[in-house]
């Protein structure tokens, strides 16, 4: 593909995008980096098949190689509802977004190296909570996840069909014998888990390690599970898997216990020393490429967990990130300068109007709003506070809290007054519902208010409280609203 890009300000402001064929087949405007303004034409008879104008309509995304990846739609420049593909044209994904690109609800499909199905299940608020795992049509596991990590459901041998071979409750089973099969281009890796599952994870057994060539199925090392930490005997085989042995720098994969690629790159004397890094926590977290210095990080970049956008670049040591640049999932610049044990130590840190000045892990300074009015946010522009600062700190205003980064249910809205938390406010429960409404002092209920149920949001009680609690002879009433 051929790429003519045009920048206002030093950012990216118009794209046209050509085939091989050096036909036109995408036309894009950016507004604050989102993708605001495009047409997508097909090649072949140059018509426009999808439009998005003000950042709202239909997009065809496409990677370097001209393979279709998205196609659904769009709202304020971001991913709202469609379908992700494979380089093989397979559905990855179909249904809603949130911040562009994370999945919030729909079904998502995973396949192996061969193409074939590995995975199917359901996302809902951004997580995976259902789904089943198979190889070759036999099914291996189903039931309900907290993301990848399995919770209640059944194992199955893949041998015997539909025989059942363990049992999951709220993510704990004894005598569990587990199935699973990863595929490379080099061979046919399966492992066999016999133990007991803890919190949804593999806690005591054994698990024993095969590779089958063409008809030959060899054993290829052997681990333990011993409360939960995976141990190793003295005797066991490496799970790097080297392509060439000749010379100091070798090309080799390395493995995790689930059988996923982690690494793929070249090693000097048996450890890492370039190529692409994959860390896991039940699905792809942190993606690194770069350089190594005795099999640790040493200096590139981590992306996201799609791989599509840098969140770090720079320095590393004893694998942290020791010194250079992070960006949010936008692409801007939200700090730059040392760390200390993955935290910002000294350097400045941005947001959308402000930048801060950290030193030895505190924010000294913050440029651009001390003793004035502003709205902060956080890397999810979600409204965290508003008013006056003082001494880098909310000095008079109002104050945000939510639940999660995720979901973006707001959990509190209160007032700051002279620094503290007093005056009115309101809390929610999960289920957006009113919790309470009233006021406050040094954070706690205090004052007149009213306390609402959970589920039909009927008032619970309503009078004086005092330091978090009901006070005095306030009316309480049953959740049908009468009076008690």
């Amino acid at each position: 593909m051929i790429f003519e890009e045009k920048y206002k300000n030093s950012i990216l402001h118009k794209v046209r995008i050509y085939n091989d064929k050096g036909k036109l087949f995408i036309e894009r405007k950016y507004k604050e980096r989102k993708k605001w303004e495009e047409t997508s034409y097909n090649p072949e008879d140059n018509q426009n098949n999808f439009k998005l104008k003000g950042g709202e309509g239909n997009i065809r995304e496409y990677n370097d190689k001209n393979e279709l990846i998205f196609e659904g739609v769009y709202k304020n420049g971001q991913r709202f509802q469609g379908k992700e593909y494979n380089s093989q044209g397979e559905i990855l994904f179909e249904g809603y977004y949130k911040n562009d690109k994370l999945r919030f609800e729909g079904k998502i499909k995973r396949y192996n190296y061969n193409n074939k199905l590995i995975f199917e299940g359901e996302y809902q608020y951004g997580k995976i909570v259902k789904g089943k795992e198979c190889y070759n049509d036999q099914l291996l596991f189903e039931g309900e996840y907290n993301y990848l990590k399995k919770l209640n459901g059944k194992f199955y041998n893949p041998i015997f069909i539909d025989q059942v071979s363990g049992e999951l409750k709220d993510g704990s089973g004894i005598n569990i014998k587990e199935y699973k099969f990863f595929e490379s281009k080099e061979a046919l890796f399966f492992e066999i888990f016999e133990g007991e599952y803890k919190d949804g994870k593999k806690w005591n057994g054994i698990v024993e390690v095969f590779t089958k060539k063409e008809k030959e199925i060899n054993p290829k090392y052997k681990y333990k599970y011993e409360n939960g930490v995976i141990k190793f005997d003295e005797e066991s085989e490496s799970k790097i898997i080297f392509e060439s042995d000749k010379g100091d720098i070798v090309n080799g994969k390395e493995y995790n216990e689930y059988g996923e690629l982690i690494f793929e790159g070249k090693y000097k004397d048996g450890k890492r020393y370039e190529g692409i890094a994959k860390e896991y926590d039940g699905f792809v977290q942190k993606i690194f490429y770069g350089k190594y210095e005795d099999g640790k990080k040493f200096q590139g970049q981590e992306y996201n967990l799609f791989g599509d956008r840098i969140i770090f670049e720079g320095e590393f040591k004893d694998n942290k990130k020791y010194k250079g640049k992070e960006y949010n999932e936008n692409g801007e610049l939200i700090f730059d300068g040392e760390f200390n044990d993955e935290k910002r130590w000294n350097g400045n840190g941005y947001n959308n109007i402000s930048k801060f000045i950290y030193k030895a892990g505190n924010i000294e300074e913050i440029e651009g709003f001390n003793g004035k009015k502003a709205i902060i946010y956080d890397y999810n522009k979600h409204e965290l506070s508003e008013g006056e600062f003082k001494k880098c700190e909310l000095y008079a205003g109002k104050i945000k809290t939510y639940f999660d980064d995720i979901n973006s249910i707001l959990k509190s809205e209160i007032e700051i007054k002279d620094g503290i938390i007093k005056g009115e406010g309101k809390e929610f429960y999960k289920n957006k519902r009113i919790k309470y409404i009233g006021t406050y002092k040094d954070g706690k209920f205090d004052g007149k208010g009213k306390l609402f149920y959970d589920d039909f949001g009927n008032i619970k009680y309503e009078g004086e409280f005092k330091n978090g609690e009901e006070y005095g002879n306030g009316k309480k009433y049953d959740k049908r609203g009468n009076l008690i």
